[in-house]
């Protein structure tokens, strides 16, 4: 099962819902992320909560390697890339997230978002992807 797929295409790009609860490592969500960075289309991603409990040794390893991954593609990021958009539904993880992206932000210059809807979210990822590209 594919963890990227696309759920709307426009003429600024395409937004991709992600979702990790099938992964069966988070280095294949990276792989996959990879492969869409390598088509060289422009792209929003909208990004589910994950449905399942993982090791907190896991989690923080996942954490490093998608920092060391953003890290080393953040100039391709940041051209390709319209909006990372979180969806986070309880509203404790929601304030805390929000404190998260705005320190991603900041470090990667990455339009980080956060929503509390999968509606919202979608949403956010649009606006994005027309503000981003509609010039081009």
């Amino acid at each position: 099962m594919p963890l990227f797929t696309p759920i709307l295409t426009l003429p600024e790009g395409t937004v991709y819902r992600s979702d990790l609860t099938e992964a069966a490592a988070f280095s294949d969500w990276l792989d996959e992320f990879s492969q869409i960075l390598a088509a060289g289309c422009r792209f929003a991603v909208v990004s589910v909560p994950e449905r399942r409990e993982i090791p907190h040794e896991q989690h923080v390893a996942g954490r490093k390697a998608y920092f060391a991954w953003i890290k080393a593609n953040q100039n391709t990021m940041r051209e390709r890339c319209a909006a990372m958009v979180v969806v986070e539904t309880d509203p404790e993880e929601y304030r805390l997230a929000q404190e998260q992206v705005a320190g991603l932000r900041k470090s990667f210059r990455l339009n980080y978002i956060v929503e509390d809807s999968e509606t919202a979210a979608l949403a956010s990822a649009e606006a994005a992807l027309k503000q981003a590209f509609a010039a081009d």
